[in-house]
C-alpha cells in the first residue's frame, strides 16, 4: 500500500505492483530463473547487479525496466512474450465495420 496526501488528508493509495496481474508476471520471473538453474546471487552477477537487485524485482519491491527485462530474458535464453502469458485476459479482437455482419465462407 501506499499513501497520497489529497486536500491535507491522507489516503491509502492501492499500487499497481500488488495487482494480479503484476503478481503474475513477478511469479514467471522467478520460475524462469529457477528453470534456468541460477540462484539470485548468480543471474546478478551476469548482469553486474547485486543479488538484492534480483531480490527486490522478484518480491515487487523495484519495478522492471523494459531493457533490464531484455537482459534476463536473453540470460535465461526466453521470448519476452514468456513472461506476460497468463498476466492478462485474453480479449477479442473487434471486429470493424467492413467485416461486421459477413459470414464466412
Amino acid at each position: 500500500m501506499g499513501y497520497q496526501i489529497t486536500q491535507n488528508r491522507i489516503e491509502t493509495v492501492k499500487e499497481s505492483i500488488y495487482e494480479e496481474p503484476y503478481q503474475r508476471f513477478l511469479a514467471r520471473l522467478r520460475k524462469a530463473r529457477i528453470a534456468a538453474g541460477m540462484t539470485q546471487a548468480e543471474v546478478a552477477h551476469a548482469l553486474g547487479k547485486p543479488q538484492s537487485f534480483i531480490s527486490k524485482i522478484e518480491r515487487g519491491e523495484r519495478r522492471l525496466d523494459p531493457l533490464e527485462l531484455k537482459e534476463i530474458a536473453d540470460l535465461y535464453q526466453l521470448d519476452l512474450g514468456w513472461f506476460f502469458q497468463d498476466t492478462v485476459e485474453a480479449k477479442k479482437p473487434k471486429q470493424s465495420k467492413a467485416t461486421r455482419g459477413r459470414r464466412r465462407r
